[in-house]
């Protein structure tokens, strides 16, 4: 191989590393307490969060969920827990109550956001349906999720948002979820 190639070889892979830089570092930081964490922080929440398909009123409407997060160092981190309670469908599931709504495929990762927003990925959840005039025995519901703090500083709620697959079709995400302990997380 000639000089002349290496050097145009060596020259294109360090454009290329140099291309890569910038996204690898377009992580956020999770904080506590104004700082960047330096070792795992389990935070719960709780609130409503309800999916509902896109174009039409159905969907699973939860009145009661929780859910626990680890957030590490780094930027990244796990939910560990969701549960949904109170659950009931609306639009053409109305006639549904969700008995179980069960998460799959626990933890899921949760990465913290340059734009001070987190994402939570590998989302998937079952909802087993009942109900006298339930037209389907189960929802199937997987994607990522939006996760917009109330302050990206002192965080005591979260909203929620996203498109994510359902057995039904495509469907936004929404919910506000209370951050305990309040106050004390944000992202960077």
């Amino acid at each position: 191989m000639s000089i002349k190639k290496m050097l145009l070889l060596a020259s294109m892979a360090l454009a290329a590393i140099a291309a890569a830089a910038p996204a690898a570092q377009a992580q956020g930081e999770w904080t506590h307490e104004g700082e960047p964490i330096t070792e795992s922080k389990e935070v719960t929440f709780a609130g409503t969060v309800q999916f509902t398909v896109v174009g039409s009123s159905t969907g699973v409407h939860c009145k009661n969920s929780h859910a626990v997060a680890h957030f590490l160092p780094g930027g990244k981190g796990e939910v560990t827990t969701f549960e949904g309670k109170e659950c009931r469908g609306t639009g053409f599931l109305v006639g549904c109550t969700t008995v179980h709504p069960k998460s799959e495929g626990l933890p899921w990762p949760i990465t913290a956001n340059t734009n001070q927003t987190g994402t939570i990925s590998e989302v998937n959840i079952v909802n087993t349906m009942t109900g006298s005039f339930c037209p389907v025995s189960s929802t199937t519901l997987t994607g990522n999720v939006i996760v917009t703090p109330d302050n990206p500083e002192e965080t005591s709620s979260v909203t929620l948002s996203g498109t994510v697959m359902t057995s039904q079709g495509e469907a936004e995400v929404a919910g506000t979820l209370s951050v305990s302990p309040a106050g004390t997380y944000g992202i960077e």
